[in-house]
């Protein structure tokens, strides 16, 4: 009879064997999970069980050793311990950034934070439990799915890209298809109604909420002011300098003082009514102690270039950079402690300081407003270039709302039907 094939990770029939001192000796060969050669593996015990039961243990600790991963992944794996894999994996990932990363952990891990929302959808309470083999793609779709009818669209897409990592990993130790890929198609909103920028009403209104926010009056979705520090003025300030530049929310936080150049030359600093700002770098969370600090480049090698500051912010920039003091390196927009502030803290406090009355404004809707006003007075190209887009493809497709008007073609619709 042909021996049995020995597959990487297991190991052969065990034989036992009573020795001269009354201990019982048992005996197997194993292939690691290299796929190298079989080797062999021993363990004694005072029977021929204990002794057997010791190599079987002795020997998954040896296939442990040489690849735990390995051993964790099979079709009985559940997600909750495959998310902890991949996210191993994505830690050791150059390309990673470690705000990134803390965003995937926040879509699978539920918050430790008391204040969180705990009936926030995230991956490990909602399919952790899962095996493998039961994670099929209809129970991924149906999760999804479900977010989409809650109204949380961009979450879906977030959980999306994490799942397909998960159920990616799992796929190419098992070598079976990604159940991820015969999930239906998630559309953004832009790809359904357009990008949605801010008008001058729109705009006017909000900024006088934001004013009564910060007053500590009562805003519909928001209480007044009782207790604890005052209400900040960062998010207007923020708000002022995204809406005069098309900045991205980390790349204005980053602005130093010696990135705004005055370009009125004849006049003190204090009166230049012109100003341009370059933007050298963002906002980032170092990975390995969670700290922020400010990164060298921006998002791309596109964003780094500077743009003209429109005049409603001139006040605002001055009153920063004299705030700022006389280090050149200074961040105008800090903490109250002189700390940086994270892209993920504006977006808070814009979800309070706009209420419930503005619900769908974030600070992207701010760079869509700029992109939308740019196209809309001087072309597709000038907007691209404010925005610091390689390509206007990105800059129409999720950054204009401005629908075109289509020419009079009148003239060759009127034979029949009514006309001569």
């Amino acid at each position: 009879m042909a021996r049995r094939t020995i597959d990487p990770g297991d190991w052969g029939d065990i034989s036992a064997k009573k020795q001269s001192n009354g201990r019982w000796k048992a005996t197997c060969r194993y292939r690691p999970w290299d796929g190298g050669e079989l080797k062999p593996a021993g363990a004694w015990g005072a029977t021929e069980e204990e002794s057997k039961a010791n190599l079987r243990r002795n020997v998954r600790d040896r296939l442990a050793h040489s690849d735990s991963e390995h051993e964790k992944i099979t079709r009985d794996v559940r997600l909750s311990v495959l998310a902890d894999l991949w996210l191993e994996e994505k830690a050791l990932d150059p390309g990673c950034s470690a705000e990134t990363l803390k965003q995937y952990r926040d879509e699978i891990e539920e918050s430790a934070d008391k204040r969180g929302d705990r009936a926030a959808i995230k991956i490990k309470p909602a399919l952790g439990g899962y095996r493998w083999r039961e994670a099929k793609s209809v129970v991924l779709d149906r999760h999804l799915k479900r977010l989409l009818e809650l109204g949380y669209y961009e979450k879906a897409h977030r959980q999306k890209v994490i799942l397909k990592g998960i159920m990616g990993l799992g796929a190419r130790h098992l070598n079976v298809p990604n159940p991820m890929d015969n999930v239906a198609r998630l559309r953004r909103a832009e790809e359904r109604s357009g990008p949605r920028a801010a008008d001058g009403a729109t705009l006017t209104g909000l900024r006088s909420q934001m004013e009564d926010w910060l007053s500590g009056k009562a805003i519909p979705g928001t209480p007044a002011y009782r207790s604890g520090p005052k209400r900040s003025r960062l998010v207007l300030d923020a708000s002022d300098l995204m809406l005069a530049t098309g900045g991205r929310p980390g790349e204005v936080l980053a602005i130093r003082k010696v990135d705004c150049v005055p370009l009125d030359k004849d006049v003190d600093w204090t009166e230049c009514r012109r100003w341009r700002v370059w933007f050298t770098g963002t906002i980032a969370t170092d990975r390995e102690t969670g700290k922020l600090y400010r990164k060298s480049k921006p998002k791309t090698k596109n964003s780094v270039g500077s743009v003209v500051v429109a005049d409603f912010a001139v006040p605002t920039l001055i009153r920063l950079l004299a705030a700022a003091g006389d280090d050149p390196e200074a961040v105008l927009l800090t903490t109250r402690t002189g700390g940086l502030v994270s892209p993920r803290k504006l977006s808070g406090q814009l979800r309070k300081a706009r209420g419930s009355n503005y619900a769908w404004v974030t600070p992207k809707t701010f760079r869509k407003t700029v992109g939308t006003r740019v196209k809309r007075k001087k072309g597709l190209d000038a907007a691209a270039e404010q925005l610091r887009h390689g390509s206007t493809v990105i800059t129409e497709r999720f950054y204009v709302d401005d629908p075109e008007d289509v020419a009079d073609y009148t003239d060759a619709l009127e034979e029949g039907w009514g006309g001569e």
